[in-house]
């Protein structure tokens, strides 16, 4: 698991960079692929993502960029 490589008691990284956040406006699995055309999302969707992963082992003080 990545998180296990940014937790402090291990001394590895010092953080994590995730890019979730780009694939709100990318096309799903399956659909029609086409460059640089937009796709819908929802503000509650951008919610959604970067409050996950701010909340992802904070109390083991994991950090993401």
């Amino acid at each position: 698991m990545l998180a296990a490589y940014v937790l402090p008691a291990n001394k590895e990284l010092n953080m994590v960079f995730q890019f979730e956040i780009m694939d709100l406006d990318s096309p799903k699995e399956g659909q029609d692929v086409e460059a640089l055309k937009f796709k819908k999302w929802k503000l509650s969707d951008l919610k959604d993502t970067i409050g996950r992963w701010q909340r992802y082992k904070r109390d083991e003080d994991f950090w993401n960029a």
